[in-house]
């Protein structure tokens, strides 16, 4: 549309809708994951047993534990508190582990193996205390059966024979590095989740979402470094709304907010290459860096984004027929240029002051940012001339 099509330098793109579903998902629904996905595993590995040796000789201990889980699963849903539910649901689980390890076999028993998963859940779901309790719990009952094992204590295996308690230690092995799998998996992805919308509220402004100051300058440093490198142009544009002042004092500030959205998702939506940039620079002001693009190309999508706000139809006041406007000022560096982002931004300022100066809802450029340079220079030389004089 203007200038040629930046390609290879997209900038950083978070998923807003995927970060707010994992943000969304309370520490409720983690529990209600996490349990259901306990419960299944444990009637799992009861219907194995009830498979291999028979549902008369089926333990009471997995149909309890089963029936907890689901009962803490239903009850979590209800709206019981989830500290409590977390403690209740490492609870069953460190029960479990000792009167299954009582039942099977002690330290060769398939129940063991589950020892390791409990600390790593009771820091997932409930704290650091929690998950330093349950060690503290997981490693007495090991040590406890070892001292047991050592002091000639024979635990029962209650019906399975060699061949069969192998095959249920496989099966608890597997299931539950699965579960872990799975539940380091979830609290990964809601990791990730969390730190993207740190980085989100970082780099953008919260009310509009739009790039705020910060991710600005990072960026405009980064093209200007890319412009010097490749000789090609960098628009830049300073869009200030005009009158806005006298629009939150007749419509109030809540009014003033909706129209900084109103105008942010105007200006986001015209501006739609990769490599392009609409920040919002404080107040009533955004900008807008366009890449690669030429002055006369900037002009065009100047005028552009000027028609979108006319179009956008913000009365000034409810019994006003005059609608919100904005002007536009426009700087663009040469390809030899070598100028710095403040000169750029006080071109692009000085423009879109001269655009107010000239009646606003106007699109003014500014002189080239080499010439800025120039008369910076000049005017610092003529002064170190004057005081030379002086002295």
């Amino acid at each position: 549309m203007y200038g040629r099509k930046v390609s290879n330098r997209k900038r950083l793109e978070i998923p807003q809708a995927e970060i707010y579903q994992f943000l969304r998902a309370s520490r409720r629904r983690q529990l209600l994951w996490i349990t259901g996905i306990l419960a299944f595993i444990v009637g799992s590995l009861i219907a194995l047993r009830v498979a291999m040796v028979g549902a008369e000789n089926t333990l009471y201990v997995g149909p309890i534990a089963l029936a907890g889980l689901i009962g803490l699963f239903t009850a979590v849903k209800a709206g019981f508190s989830t500290r409590y539910a977390s403690v209740i649901l490492l609870g069953i689980l460190t029960s479990l582990l000792a009167l299954l390890g009582l039942l099977s076999g002690g330290l060769d028993g398939p129940a063991i193996v589950v020892a390791p998963f409990i600390p790593l859940l009771g820091v997932l779901v409930h704290g650091q205390r929690a998950g330093v309790v349950c060690a503290l719990i997981c490693a007495g009952i090991v040590i406890g059966f070892a001292l047991a094992h050592k002091s000639g204590v024979e635990f029962s295996t209650h019906g399975y024979d060699v061949n069969q308690r192998s095959m249920v230690r496989a099966a608890f092995l597997v299931a539950f590095i699965i579960a872990s799998t799975f539940v380091g998996n979830h609290f990964a992805r809601i990791s990730d989740a969390m730190a993207a919308s740190i980085w989100q509220h970082a780099t953008h402004d919260h009310l509009t979402g739009l790039a705020n100051r910060r991710s600005l300058d990072h960026a405009l440093d980064r093209e200007l470094s890319v412009a010097r490198r490749n000789k090609t142009p960098l628009s830049l544009m300073m869009i200030d709304i005009d009158h806005f002042k006298s629009f939150n004092d007749n419509n109030g500030h809540i009014v003033g907010d909706q129209c900084l959205k109103a105008v942010a998702d105007s200006l986001q939506h015209t501006v739609r290459r990769p490599a392009d940039i609409v920040a919002r620079f404080g107040g009533e002001e955004f900008v807008v860096m366009l890449p690669d693009t030429p002055l006369d190309n900037a002009m065009l999508v100047g005028e552009t984004l000027r028609n979108g706000i006319d179009r956008l139809k913000l009365p000034y006041s409810p019994n006003s027929k005059e609608c919100v406007t904005v002007s536009v000022g426009i700087a663009t560096t040469s390809s030899h240029s070598d100028s710095t982002a403040q000169a750029l931004l006080s071109q692009a300022d000085a423009a879109l002051y001269e655009a107010k100066k000239r009646g606003r809802n106007r699109v003014e450029t500014a002189a080239p940012c080499e010439q800025i340079a120039d008369g910076i220079k000049s005017a610092a030389n003529d002064g170190e001339s004057i005081r030379t004089r002086q002295a």
